[in-house]
Formats: structure tokens, sequence, C-alpha cells
């Protein structure tokens, strides 16, 4: 599967999902998205996170890249 981040079609994954596939705790992934070195998560509504499956199957294969936001 080619994923690509901008894919219009990109899924949301639940925690349990992202879980999964990348089998590492909450807190460890956390701590890698403070770091730049996980993707980061969406807020879709009040309460609710998910991450871009696109982003996470990147991670998964070593292709995900933190997006440079600095000014």
């Amino acid at each position: 599967m080619s994923a690509n981040s901008s894919d219009t079609t990109d899924r949301f994954l639940t925690w349990p999902e992202v879980h999964a596939r990348v089998r590492v705790s909450r807190t460890t992934v956390w701590r890698m998205e403070r770091a730049g070195k996980f993707p980061p998560r969406v807020h879709s509504s009040d309460g609710r996170i998910a991450w871009r499956e696109s982003e996470i199957d990147d991670f998964i294969a070593g292709r995900w890249k933190p997006k440079n936001n600095a000014a």
C-alpha cells in the first residue's frame, strides 16, 4: 500500500488501532510525539483524539518525517 499524508481518503485511527500497529505504550507515543518522532495526534472532537492512517503507515515503513513548523 502506498500511503500519502495528503491523501483525501485518509482514515483516522483511534488509540486501540494505533497501539495494535505500533505496539508501544500510550506514554511512549506521547513522549515520541513531543520529541517530533511520531506523527501528531488530531483532535477529532471534544475529548476524542485520532491519528491519520497514512502517517502511521509511513511511520511504520520508516518514511514518516516531521513537518518543519519552526518559524
